[in-house]
């Protein structure tokens, strides 16, 4: 019988980081676990955390661009105005100059809070959608698991019952979870509303309600109305 080559396992990458301006490092935070992470899931963890790092920072460059782009017109003003006139240098650092300053309408608040809204109300939605389907789920696992709990007792099956019981214990934790997770996103929504306001468009309704775990059947038709609402106020918003 041959015996099994052995394989070694793969080493732990090297740490990576990125440096940002100013000496802010970025470093890979890799998972103690029983499975070695691969340079691929290293990777991973570190652009993840580079993503909404880099947010913040790309107005600052933006901002940057624009005045470099700007203090190349200047320094082209003595050529433009000659002897002889050369407006040529002039003209390539303009030519330059108006897109790094169009970069810059992002940081208007009335040029840029529409997209913002937009995208928070695209986000909101699909996150109701997504609750309202898992509660549509969860009624049809709570008759479900009625009907396996009344036939347990008809038939005196005291393990089916068990079963049932726990299903019931299970699916309400689960409820509660759900109607917990709401109230941050309830905070979120104040937010937008701030926004909303700057917008002169009505508020968003509260949120942190919305899900009964003790009557989860409810909770389909007091989800719905918010759903359209935000719906209605995506297409109030008015674009630049």
């Amino acid at each position: 019988m041959a015996i099994p080559e052995c394989t070694p396992l793969p080493r732990l990458p090297t740490p990576g980081e990125i440096v940002f301006p100013g000496g802010a490092t970025l470093s890979q935070v890799l998972a103690a676990s029983s499975e070695i992470p691969s340079s691929l899931d290293a990777a991973t963890n570190l652009l993840a955390q580079a993503s909404p790092a880099l947010a913040p920072v790309m107005p600052l460059f933006n901002i940057v661009d624009a005045v470099q782009a700007l203090v190349a017109c200047m320094e082209a003003v003595p050529d433009a105005l000659g002897p002889p006139p050369d407006p040529g240098k002039m003209a390539g650092a303009l030519s330059d100059l108006v897109p790094k300053v169009a970069k810059l309408a992002d940081l208007v608040p009335q040029l840029a809070a529409p997209r913002l809204v937009l995208g928070m109300i695209d986000t909101l939605i699909d996150y109701l959608e997504g609750v309202r389907d898992q509660i549509e789920a969860i009624v049809l696992q709570v008759e479900r698991t009625a009907k396996a709990l009344d036939r347990a007792n008809e038939l005196g099956d005291a393990s089916l019952a068990d079963i049932a019981t726990c299903s019931q214990a299970n699916t309400q934790a689960q409820l509660q979870a759900m109607a917990d997770a709401l109230a941050p996103v309830d905070t979120l929504a104040g937010g937008l509303n701030t926004l909303l306001e700057l917008l002169g468009l009505p508020a968003v309704p509260p949120m942190a309600d919305l899900v009964d775990a003790a009557d989860p059947s409810s909770s389909l038709a007091t989800i719905d109305p918010v759903i359209t609402t935000l719906t209605e106020l995506r297409a109030a918003v008015p674009l630049p």
